[in-house]
């Protein structure tokens, strides 16, 4: 698996659960908690406990990513600066200037109102792939995730794995053929986000061409936006 994050149990499950106590007003709680003003180091720490004292999967996981894309911070760096913040003691001290600046940095009341949101959908165990709409496959970064396709799984990543094994064993018998000039095509039947494909592609650009298909035209559109 080479993704930058290995939760199982948040890709496993793409079907949101409905399991949480309909007496519990989820936005009152959530609110109590979070609010305008508040310094990101607070937010991360209480908005942690909301999740693991509900039972929310991966709560750490959730909790940075939502805030980092309330942020607004980068896909590529964001989750592991508040990772930082997060593992700070307090009363907050850091040799890291930038580090210290993010934790003491306060909500907007727009990010607080963007935060609320994403958590609310986190307390109705929708995946974290459809709520911040990407998420990291492979060597790729970033890849867009939306409904109805599947979210990318850590399984499918050593499916690629063992494609890219085969592929390997294929060119090292071609260039033992100095004639054999074609591609080796590759079809992705039902690509979905089209990462796996994608992946592929990415690896043997020279000497792959990929040919991605799907019946809904919401996948195709997906797969070429990945692409």
């Amino acid at each position: 698996n080479h993704s930058r994050y290995h939760t199982t149990s948040l890709i496993s499950s793409c079907t949101p659960q409905s399991n949480i106590d309909e007496t519990t007003n989820v936005k009152e709680l959530i609110s109590q908690q979070i609010s305008p003003g508040i310094p990101i180091y607070d937010v991360l720490h209480s908005s942690l406990k909301l999740l693991e004292d509900h039972s929310i999967p991966e709560p750490d996981e959730s909790v940075l990513h939502l805030l980092s894309h309330a942020l607004n911070l980068s896909w590529e760096n964001g989750y592991l600066q508040l990772r930082e913040v997060l593992a700070l003691t307090s009363p907050i001290t850091s040799q890291n200037r930038p580090i210290l600046d993010l934790a003491q940095q306060t909500l907007t009341s727009e990010q607080s109102i963007t935060f609320q949101s994403l958590l609310e959908r986190r307390f109705q165990f929708e995946p974290l792939q459809y709520i911040v709409g990407q998420w990291d496959f492979h060597y790729l970064t970033g890849l867009k995730i939306r409904k109805p396709m599947l979210c990318p799984r850590p399984e499918t990543e050593e499916l690629v794995e063992l494609v890219l094994t085969d592929i390997d064993r294929l060119i090292k018998h071609r260039n033992s053929k100095p004639d054999e000039e074609r591609k080796i095509r590759i079809l992705d039947v039902g690509c979905g986000t089209g990462a796996i494909g994608i992946a592929i592609a990415h690896r043997y650009p020279k000497h792959v061409q990929v040919v991605a298909l799907d019946v809904l035209p919401e996948a195709v559109e997906l797969s070429n936006e990945n692409a």
